[in-house]
């Protein structure tokens, strides 16, 4: 894929290797979903693994591991490997596996290159790659967000009343009771509020300006570090919200945290 308008970087070459296990991903998810089955339950109904996410996953980490290099790696269908070199891998092999499970069209797979800080991991390379829509949105810090060759700007500024928000929610019983109090305030004051089973891929939508913003305050690293920055570089605030983000307009962003005002930010 050409990179135009992105500036040459360090990070590029992690962005090729990261697109090409995308694709290989991806490739194997078009080999393997339409007879994918079950075949593990994880923390809670509706948290499984099918063999899609098998075939994507070994894919896309024979692709990443091909170069010898020793980075780390968080991936929800395999155990972590730890960092020595201050980059890790963020893999998701299939961000919306419920949906694929029922044929509902709306998945992704989802990458990014993360490099330890002195408080933690930043993503450097994010990639997510819809199989469905043929479409691959990346970033490299620095070097703005993109839609294939075309550069992404989130939507002009809107007030939260005018605002399409998008949310996710916790498999468990706890987690959804206190989302529901989340959207008893949101929804009396925004337009409306989406929510798709994909994470990543509602972040990448707030990037292309098909959405307003995304929040959800429950979510694993792979859910949204590649999306996240995407986000951020087509100019979205992205604020950490309990283990999950809130992703919108400065102003947008600002306004929503009003709405939902806890203990996490």
């Amino acid at each position: 894929m050409s990179m135009p308008g992105a500036s040459v970087s360090d990070w590029d070459p992690w962005l090729e290797r990261a697109l090409e296990a995308a694709r290989a991903g991806t490739d194997a998810l078009r080999s393997a979903h339409a007879e994918a089955r079950i075949i593990e339950t994880k923390s809670a109904p509706g948290d499984f693994v099918t063999t899609a996410d098998v075939a994507s996953n070994e894919a896309i980490l024979k692709v990443i591991d091909a170069s010898g290099t020793q980075v780390g790696l968080v991936c929800e269908d395999h155990p972590d490997r730890p960092s020595d070199t201050g980059l890790r891998w963020v893999v998701d092999a299939v961000d919306g596996t419920g949906n694929l499970a029922l044929g509902i069209p709306h998945f992704v797979v989802s990458i990014a290159l993360e490099e330890r800080v002195e408080d933690g991991w930043e993503p450097r390379v994010g990639v997510v790659h819809d199989p469905n829509r043929d479409e691959v949105f990346w970033a490299v810090d620095g070097g703005g967000a993109w839609l294939g060759d075309t550069r992404l700007s989130i939507r002009p500024p809107c007030p939260a009343d005018d605002a399409v928000v998008a949310t996710e929610y916790a498999y468990t019983a706890e987690g959804r009771t206190r989302q529901a109090r989340t959207l008893t305030a949101l929804l009396p004051a925004v337009r409306s509020v989406r929510s798709t089973g994909s994470s990543a891929l509602n972040l990448a939508w707030v990037a292309a300006g098909r959405l307003d913003a995304f929040l959800e305050d429950e979510l694993e690293r792979w859910d949204w570090a590649a999306g996240a920055l995407i986000s951020r570089e087509a100019g979205a605030e992205c604020t950490p919200w309990g283990t999950g983000v809130l992703c919108a307009g400065t102003a947008l962003a600002a306004e929503l945290r009003a709405l939902i005002t806890t203990e996490e930010f």
